[in-house]
């Protein structure tokens, strides 16, 4: 997944979607449709997209970090994001079962990119989109974990 990719996922979850996150950097939601789909004589600069990445981490979007680990992953890093208060446990095995969706989702993008013998530039795109997708539902579970494992050292007398 590309920073623009990621970008396009957090605004699409953020409350109000497209409309909203417009409204509150002053831009009209046409422009910001073109800023995230790249359009030519369009660009997003760092300063707005580190703001959309913030406001979606403020109302605690699906994908808050979404941005954050593309650009980590196109630097061969990876970020590990903070639990958030909102997690618990219910929440820790719905995020490991996303996680092992994604994960076989991989493995299919890897199976039809092998089929044909030929890895072609589009399946390179494709496993790298997934693979993404993967590494951000394991973070995501970690960090239901990690809430999870606060949440018990809290409560422990």
């Amino acid at each position: 997944m590309n920073p623009l990719d990621a970008l396009r996922l957090m605004v699409d979850a953020y409350p109000g979607g497209r409309d909203a996150v417009a409204l509150r950097r002053g831009k009209s939601p046409e422009v910001l449709r073109k800023e995230l789909a790249g359009a030519a004589g369009f660009k997003l600069g760092v300063v707005d997209a580190c703001a959309i990445a913030a406001m979606c981490a403020e109302v605690g979007s699906e994908h808050a970090d979404a941005y954050a680990q593309a650009v980590a992953a196109h630097c061969g890093a990876q970020v590990v994001a903070l639990p958030q208060s909102g997690d618990t446990g219910a929440d820790l095995v719905q995020r490991a079962s996303a996680m092992v969706k994604e994960a076989a989702d991989v493995m299919g993008s890897v199976a039809a990119a092998l089929v044909d013998g030929a890895v072609s530039s589009n399946d390179v795109r494709a496993i790298e989109r997934e693979a993404a997708e993967v590494s951000a539902a394991i973070l995501s579970m970690l960090r239901a974990m990690r809430a999870a494992h606060q949440q018990t050292l809290r409560a422990a007398p």
